[in-house]
């Protein structure tokens, strides 16, 4: 749908005249008209503006754009995650050549980690089998990139376990940079919730416990509201591990009582995996 169109239909359907969406904009009511005609571009301030003045967020104005459908880039990375669980290989191949085909065509950079990305999981993310030249390709990206947006946390989260754990604490700066920064924005929440307990994660495996009061830290500013529950129970696991760690014995009954929050929910994967990490870290300290 075209973007004059579409101002267009969101003016009518919030019973707005030309001549109120105008005396707002500050331009004429021709002046409009033409752009919602689509004989004039329209620049981004204002379009910020009249979205803005029709209470539509701009996810909501490109979901519109595309014929009420998420864009191709966004179904994609869906599609892949459920190829992947389902072991559906010979789709996963047919992605790979397509994107391979869109990167030669456009030079869009979202095709070649897509072609890497396939690559990865018909290998199974076996990390003796990958190539090291994705691994420099990958962080070459991620480390040029001054300022992340939501893609490169996804690209970050994609790959995560495929970088050396160094080179995982370097690029994790930038996720904290982007969290902070953009804290007030919620809709980044599921996916950095999702890297930073990962990260922690990776942190105790290595034994970086500067790294895991950073990363809590970050995740405790973060996830303060009542509603965030399922981060607020995953920070009072962590904060137990990280309590045993400094040999104090109440650690182990806070990561327990965030265990057995899995468990009256139903959560059966994560209460096994979680349980387990509790256990192997106890084992270790004995």
């Amino acid at each position: 749908m075209k973007i004059g169109t579409l101002i267009k239909r969101i003016r009518k359907s919030k019973s707005l005249t030309q001549q109120q969406v105008a005396n707002a904009m500050m331009i004429t009511r021709p002046y409009l008209a033409k752009i919602e005609n689509n004989h004039h571009q329209i620049s981004s301030e204002k379009l910020t503006y009249i979205l803005d003045y029709c209470n539509v967020n701009y996810d909501e104005f490109l979901f519109m754009k595309n014929d009420f459908k998420v864009s191709e880039k966004t179904g994609t990375y869906s599609e892949i995650i459920d190829m992947y669980v389902k072991n559906d290989f010979e789709s996963v191949n047919k992605l790979k050549e397509h994107s391979q085909y869109k990167f030669e065509e456009t030079q869009d950079i979202y095709y070649r980690h897509l072609v890497i990305l396939c690559e990865c999981i018909a290998m199974k993310f076996d990390i003796e089998k990958i190539p090291e030249f994705y691994r420099q390709e990958l962080t070459e990206y991620l480390m040029s990139v001054n300022e992340w947006t939501y893609y490169e946390l996804v690209l970050f989260n994609n790959f995560l376990y495929l970088f050396p754990p160094n080179t995982t604490m370097l690029l994790a700066d930038n996720l904290i940079d982007r969290a902070l920064k953009y804290k007030e924005l919620k809709s980044d929440y599921e996916i950095i919730g999702m890297l930073l307990f990962n990260l922690i994660n990776i942190s105790f495996k290595i034994k970086n416990y500067k790294k895991i009061d950073i990363f809590l830290n970050v995740a405790k500013k973060l996830y303060s509201e009542q509603n965030r529950f399922f981060e607020q129970t995953m920070i009072k696991y962590y904060t137990g591990l990280r309590m045993i760690l400094d040999k104090k014995e109440e650690g182990i009954e806070l990561s327990r009582q965030a265990l057995e929050v899995f468990k009256l929910l139903d959560h059966h994967d994560l209460y096994t995996f979680y349980e387990g990490r509790l256990h192997q870290l106890l084992k270790e300290m004995e």
